[in-house]
């Protein structure tokens, strides 16, 4: 997961349709190399891309995680 802020990305997400059109959904894989932990406390948000020149095959979103103050304690 990358880092930026208090925020570690997990994802980018991108926008898909069932093949019946009626249904959309948003789908991310990670690319990670250890396993994804959400620990009791940790919040988990999804945000617009800020990016101003966003390209087709660009996300339009990203799922974020923040971990909780008390795990940054412990690090430290």
């Amino acid at each position: 997961m990358s880092t930026k802020g208090k925020f570690n990305v997990i994802t980018g997400l991108w926008r898909r349709r069932k093949s019946n059109g009626n249904e959309e959904y948003y789908y991310g894989k990670p690319k990670i190399s250890e396993p994804l932990v959400i620990e009791p406390g940790d919040e988990v948000y999804v945000f617009r891309t800020s990016a101003r020149n966003a390209k087709s095959g660009d996300p339009q979103m990203y799922l974020k995680v923040k971990k909780a103050a008390d795990a940054d304690q412990k690090e430290a």
